[in-house]
Parts: structure tokens; sequence; C-alpha cells
């Protein structure tokens, strides 16, 4: 895992070890991030599910003024600990040993929005839906903010359940999903 571009293009990221750990694919996250295309200057983001913290590194680098990550795994947490002592970030990140459906319910308590914010939960876990309704619901997502959810082929996500993210878009690689979903004004 690397840093593509930015501030610290070219790092080499701490990979995990375990495989139950299952990072995005070096191909996947370039693809997403020619999608998402340069607009994250003075951006704020969250990275639930962080893992390594290899979305939201990339996120910084390419010019986010904040990175919220959201992990709960200590293994997953000791490695994304490690990545950001790495690049040097301390001062731009916020890490936060939580479960990512009771951080969207904190972040809404404290009027905290995101441009963008990436999820990649764990695979057929039934976690997809789940994260999507909470942050529909709880509303964390600034006009025209972006959501992008890694899943597996075999998930689908219940559009039906949400009222303010609409789909915009969605890439397949293999077994897995990408897809982009983003807040619409007036809906």
């Amino acid at each position: 895992m690397r840093i593509i571009t930015g501030k610290i293009k070219g790092m080499n990221l701490f990979s995990p070890q375990n495989m139950n750990i299952r990072p995005t694919a070096d191909r996947v996250k370039e693809s997403v991030f020619n999608i998402l295309g340069n607009n994250f200057w003075d951006s704020i983001v969250l990275d639930l599910f962080a893992g390594s913290g290899n979305l939201g590194l990339e996120s910084w680098s390419r010019g986010a003024e904040a990175v919220h990550f959201v992990e709960c795994n200590p293994q997953s947490l000791a490695l994304l600990n490690k990545n950001i002592q790495k690049a040097k970030v301390q001062d731009y990140v916020k890490v936060y040993r939580n479960d990512a459906i009771r951080s969207i319910a904190y972040f809404a308590s404290q009027e905290i929005k995101f441009d963008y914010i990436f999820a990649d939960p764990p695979y057929n876990k039934d976690f997809v839906t789940k994260i999507l309704v909470q942050i529909d619901e709880f509303d964390i997502v600034k006009e025209n903010g972006i959501i992008i959810i890694e899943h597996s082929t075999q998930e689908l996500i219940d559009l039906t359940s949400l009222n303010k993210l609409s789909l915009v878009r969605k890439e397949r690689y293999g077994d897995t999903v990408v897809s982009f979903l983003k807040k619409t004004i007036g809906r």
C-alpha cells in the first residue's frame, strides 16, 4: 500500500499481517480517487472502519484540512497509529476508538459534518445499509457531500431506506463494489 499523490506521494504504508484486515487494494483506491478528482482542498474527511488509514491518509495527502479516523479493532488501531506517525500528520487527524454506528451519532451530537465519508466495513456482515441509514438519519454529510462505501458484490444497498442520499455511481472490481452516494440539496 502506498500513497498515490500529493504531499506524501509515494510513501509506503505499513500493511496488515492479519488476513482478517482487508485494506482497499491499490488499484481500487487509485480508481476511486480518479473518480473523485482533486477536490479535497480544505475538505473534512471521515474514514469509517479505517483499518490501516489508507483512504484517509490519501485524502490528507491530496489536501484535506482534517481527517477523522474511526476504528475499533485493536490490531487495526495499532497499524493506523503507526501509519499516522510515519506520515507525520498527528496534528491534522483525529483517531476515535469506537464502533462506526456510535461514532456517527457522536459526530451528529458535535455538529461535525463531512465533505467525504469513506466506509470500508467487513464484507457480508450486514453493515452497508445500516451505515448508510445512520449517515442519512444523523445528517453528518455536508450539502453535496459524497459517501464512498466499499462492499462485496453480494451486498445490496436498500436505497428505499435513504431519504437524503442518492446513489450516483457504482463500480465493480472483481468481487468488490464501490458505491458512491451523494447528499442532494432539497432532498
